[in-house]
């Protein structure tokens, strides 16, 4: 089984969450890669409900991010294809 690995600077990430606070989910789907973190001082962009303290992950280039709960990380091909189970490897039949 894929074990998930949390996200560093220089992942691929996808939004998968919509806003806790009023489910906004115009940003679904979205992928970026992660330059930074951050840590929010400030209310959310969406809705405005207190985001103050959560951890943000930011693109490169972009002065916002999308807090790290709503984010799932794309693991690169090569980890993926280095994932072997035993029924990958068993003989056929």
């Amino acid at each position: 089984m894929l074990m998930d690995k949390p996200i560093s600077v220089g992942d691929l990430v996808v939004v998968v969450r919509p806003c806790k606070a009023c489910g906004d989910t115009r940003w679904l789907g979205d992928t970026f890669r992660v330059s930074e973190f951050f840590t929010s001082r400030e209310p959310s962009l969406c809705c405005g409900e207190e985001s103050a303290g959560e951890v943000y992950a930011c693109a490169e280039g972009e002065d916002e991010g999308m807090p790290l709960r709503e984010l799932k990380r794309i693991p690169p091909l090569d980890e993926l294809e280095g994932q072997r189970t035993e029924e990958n490897l068993k003989e056929p039949a």
